[in-house]
């Protein structure tokens, strides 16, 4: 049987901060890296080229799966491993004799939200107390290459096969620790929130933009525009890979004691079935 091979795709900007570390810790488990720049201005893409000859240049338009799309379309291995910069792969050298073992083609990461300063991140101590406070999110991120497999969704954009949703996803046991920059953070979920709205508005009502737009609005507390927001959207269903995702949103509701709202998501979960 043959040894599974991996290509790594990545968009990046402005990742100086964190991109060599990434790169340091899974450049040995992969047989190709494809970094995708959107437009970096500090040493991201003098950095990429330490690790690899392919590195791209893609115009932003403010559409992550055009990105995603571009990245994985230069990929000539196996398998498609989709990465941040930001992000880690838990025992990275068990990847192929994974994939060795699997007759399936589409995987599904448990994500470890951290939110950390980069200069820190070599201390351990930190890290651990850091961990305390992680949040949760499961993401699509390792797929078969040359099994139609593409992108969709201007923000939170999730995979899809021949344009077709996918109902059956398995877990793989590696875990991704992302890395979330404390000084970016801020900027990235009012980006991430104002492109939600646009998609919505431009009519992609995926119960995947509305529950990621709905834990924005509980996360800030902000429960009035979460009230209206649900009000006017309802009538989503739940497929069953945003099933996790909406959980985390009932229990962020129940943790914050926001009983009525989180009666309205489990009702929407219960018809969803």
């Amino acid at each position: 049987m043959i040894q599974p091979t991996i290509s790594l795709c990545m968009i990046v900007k402005n990742e100086e901060k964190i991109l060599e570390r990434c790169l340091n810790h899974i450049y040995k488990h992969v047989d190709e890296i494809i970094i995708v720049d959107t437009g970096s201005t500090d040493k991201t893409i003098e950095i990429a080229k330490q690790f690899t000859n392919k590195v791209y240049y893609f115009k932003w338009r403010d559409d992550f799966s055009a990105a995603r799309n571009f990245s994985i379309s230069k990929a000539t291995k196996g398998w498609i491993l989709v990465l941040d910069a930001d992000e880690f792969i838990d025992k990275p050298h068990q990847l192929k004799q994974f994939l060795f073992n699997t007759s399936e083609s589409l995987f599904t990461f448990k994500k470890l939200n951290i939110f950390v300063e980069y200069e820190k991140v070599e201390d351990k101590e930190y890290l651990q107390n850091k961990l305390q406070k992680r949040t949760i999110s499961y993401h699509e991120r390792l797929f078969k290459n040359n099994e139609s497999y593409w992108y969709q969704g201007i923000v939170h954009e999730q995979i899809f096969r021949n344009k077709c949703n996918i109902s059956r996803i398995e877990n793989i046991p590696n875990k991704i620790y992302h890395f979330k920059d404390s000084e970016k953070i801020a900027i990235k979920n009012e980006y991430y929130n104002y492109l939600g709205k646009k998609a919505i508005e431009l009519g992609d009502t995926n119960c995947n933009l509305i529950i990621n737009l709905l834990i924005y609005y509980a996360d800030k507390d902000d429960f009035l525009s979460f009230n209206d927001f649900l009000n006017k959207h309802c009538t989503f269903k739940v497929e069953e890979r945003m099933r996790k995702n909406t959980l985390k949103l009932i229990n962020l509701l129940y943790t914050k004691n926001r009983f009525k709202e989180m009666s309205k998501i489990n009702e929407i979960l219960e018809n969803s079935i």
